[in-house]
């Protein structure tokens, strides 16, 4: 296939379509995401690159959503405004899920790819990847945003493990902290630990098995550093 990023934004755009022609559907979170998205956007256009306090919740008393809600959706959709802020905050959030959507075809594409060197494989692969029931289900019934951008990032992180360590690894692992804790610490206890355990047991000597490791949990480590900004907030509020 020549032209898999095509054929992965018009498979997007059709298991997206319902949220492109009425806006974001009613969902769990659907409340949640537009009065957030709305202020949250709103505040970055008028410079705060980073707003915690959500000045409109709670009928105008305010509220601390995002000292502990993880921001990347929510930036990427504030950047979004800044070229489409006349669009209605549904319709944006729509073209917001088609993005992402997109993008992890895009990502699983790329690590399937490069773990099995065959196109073919990989295409069927992301299409099954984004066609995935609990991938839907987090956009048509649950709403959760933030979950649904994590698993844009989760094969990105793989890719990086696969191939590249150091800034790669650091910014992919830091934009899945950034985009679902739950998600993050998930996949830092089970598959992302198991996979480079894996990849380095494939390796020819203990030598490079070891230099392998050591510079995937130094990438990992830098990637916490980098989501500090949001990592570090939270937790202080914890007990």
């Amino acid at each position: 296939m020549r032209r898999p990023a095509i054929v992965l934004l018009l498979v997007a755009a059709l298991l997206i379509a319902p949220s492109l022609v009425t806006g974001v559907l009613l969902t769990h979170s659907s409340a949640h995401n537009l009065l957030w998205a709305g202020q949250f956007a709103e505040q970055f256009r008028a410079g705060v690159l980073y707003p915690r306090w959500m000045p409109d919740s709670f009928d105008g008393l305010g509220g601390p959503a995002f000292y502990f809600y993880p921001p990347l959706t929510f930036w990427l959709d504030a950047l979004a405004s800044l070229v489409a802020f006349d669009l209605p905050v549904p319709y944006r959030l729509g073209l917001l899920s088609l993005a992402v959507l997109w993008c992890s075809g895009l990502a699983m594409h790329a690590w399937l790819r490069t773990v099995t060197g065959r196109p073919l494989v990989a295409l069927i692969g992301a299409i099954a990847y984004m066609a995935a029931p609990y991938h839907l289900l987090d956009h048509y019934m649950r709403g959760a945003l933030a979950e649904f951008t994590a698993y844009a990032v989760l094969p990105l992180v793989l890719l990086s493990v696969a191939r590249a360590a150091g800034p790669m690894l650091a910014l992919s692992y830091a934009a899945l902290l950034l985009a679902h804790l739950p998600t993050a610490l998930l996949a830092s206890v089970t598959i992302l630990p198991a996979y480079a355990v894996f990849r380095a047991t494939r390796l020819e000597t203990g030598r490079e098995a070891r230099d392998f490791l050591w510079t995937r949990a130094l990438g990992a480590l830098l990637g916490v550093g980098l989501a500090a900004l949001y990592l570090a907030p939270a937790l202080s509020l914890q007990k």
